[in-house]
């Protein structure tokens, strides 16, 4: 994996998203821990008040107005965390969540892109923007980047907000895989945080109105037991996933996550550019082995938009071993499919991603 994950003393830490719930929760740990690993904590979010707020309580505290989702902003305040303020812990928290229903008459689309311009593209250039700067800083650093349980698995109602999640994941891990391919040049963590349903006003009818006639109280983990618990996580170092005890973590989803981890390191074992070696696969034709390797060759240079064609791959395979199978009876094969779906099938992928 990457450059693993530890708190060094005299940290600098930015949390965007940090005037509530999970990001308020793990800065007030972060400024209240009397530390030497940290010494500072810069905060961002959307309302003044509640950065002065929480700026009054701790000294080492900075409260900073400012809005992810303005991508185009980004640059200049990455640039400004790096080199003006010494920051060398980012977790990138900011995010919303919203139930949309698609058998509506009109389903709103721009619902849908908030939750993606703001949980998804923010974060991912926030990276494109930090790589650089912190290679150039010449400091250890990580960056840290909520995504959710649901980034393994879906509800019905929050479509958007699900698909932006597990999305965030995918890039992660080809993002920590580039690192690596850098050897001892790098020097950068990358940490997903994972919460499950956390007691938060995330899920307030203000932000959830069709929660309007349900009772959320006590729906989920209590905040502090979540926050408690991940912070701790996080100072100890050494992990590049932090799961929360249950449903996402330890329990119903680890070996999913062990399967998707294996499948991931058998398609992606090279660098940008450098010969695929790919692994010794019974089955594999010479034809399938070329779409195979310009696919893995390909894919950690242009990943966002790999992201969507991967996703249309998937369906395309699962319909088209669906209508292979109507058409021979049920009698017929994996291993007759097309070569793409050898390829993908073969490797295993589909069975860590099932």
């Amino acid at each position: 994996m990457t450059s693993p994950h530890k708190i060094s003393d005299g940290e600098v830490v930015l949390i965007t998203g940090a005037t509530s719930g999970i990001g308020r929760g793990l800065a007030e740990r972060f400024a209240a821990s009397k530390s030497p690993s940290v010494s500072h904590v810069y905060i961002t979010g959307r309302r003044q008040e509640l950065l002065d707020e929480i700026s009054a309580i701790y000294p080492n505290v900075t409260g900073i107005c400012f809005d992810p989702s303005n991508l185009e902003e980004i640059p200049a305040f990455a640039k400004r965390a790096v080199e003006e303020l010494g920051v060398t812990l980012f977790l990138l928290n900011a995010g919303m969540q919203r139930g949309i229903d698609f058998t509506a008459p009109a389903a709103d689309l721009d619902v849908l892109k908030a939750e993606f311009t703001l949980n998804f593209y923010a974060p991912v250039t926030f990276i494109r923007e930090l790589i650089p700067l912190l290679n150039a800083s010449g400091k250890a650093a990580s960056i840290g980047v909520t995504t959710s349980g649901l980034a393994f698995a879906p509800i019905a109602r929050m479509p958007g907000y699900c698909a932006t999640k597990a999305a965030m994941r995918s890039f992660l891990l080809s993002i920590r895989r580039q690192l690596e391919n850098e050897g001892a040049k790098n020097h950068i963590a990358i940490i997903e945080i994972a919460p499950p349903l956390v007691q938060t006003e995330l899920h307030d009818v203000k932000h959830q109105p069709d929660f309007a006639n349900v009772d959320m109280t006590d729906v989920g983990v209590p905040l502090d037991a979540y926050c408690d618990d991940t912070f701790k996580k996080i100072m100890s170092g050494g992990v590049d996933e932090i799961f929360y005890p249950g449903p996402t973590g330890s329990g119903v989803w680890e070996d999913k996550v062990g399967k998707h981890q294996r499948a991931f390191v058998n398609m992606m074992p090279v660098r940008n550019g450098d010969p695929l070696k790919l692994p010794q696969t019974p089955g594999l034709d010479a034809a399938a082995k070329v779409q195979l390797r310009a696919f893995a060759t390909e894919l950690p240079r242009h990943v966002t938009d790999r992201l969507m064609k991967a996703a249309i791959i998937r369906i395309a395979l699962v319909l088209r071993e669906s209508s292979f199978k109507l058409a021979t009876g049920g009698q017929g094969r994996r291993g007759d499919l097309s070569i793409v779906g050898r390829a993908v099938t073969n490797t295993g992928a589909s069975t860590a991603l099932a």
